[in-house]
């Protein structure tokens, strides 16, 4: 799943986030990041989007990113929140661990059996 938003400025200036596309391409090799790139270079052409101001949340080796930043590199590219999320997450609950000899996993997991039990 490649889902593109934009946000639109309307003409009182209201900033609205709306969903564009999926970006899903078909066929051989779909789910590769040039076929993916293209899918998006479509979709954005398609609606005459310029890549100009565009945030990118991708990885950075053979990747959407550089082929968007090979067509404007002053696109801004940042990481996805819901893995940087993932990975401070994963880091607090290894180091409460350490600290407490409680497994947070483990005490999730027990946590939701017993609402689960209550309800």
């Amino acid at each position: 799943m490649n889902p593109v938003t934009v946000e639109i400025v309307d003409v009182n200036e209201i900033v609205v986030l709306r969903f564009l596309d999926m970006c899903t391409p078909t066929g051989l090799g779909a789910a590769t990041a040039e076929k993916i790139f293209m899918k998006m270079d479509q979709v954005l052409q398609e609606n005459k989007i310029p890549w100009n101001n565009c945030i990118v949340n991708m990885g950075v080796r053979n990747s959407i990113k550089s082929r968007i930043l090979t067509i404007n590199p002053s696109v801004y590219v940042h990481g996805c929140p819901a893995h940087m999320v993932h990975s401070h997450a994963h880091a607090a609950g290894s180091a409460y661990t350490k600290l407490s000899n409680i497994d947070v996993e483990d005490l999730a997991v027990d946590l939701v059996q017993r609402q689960h039990e209550a309800t």
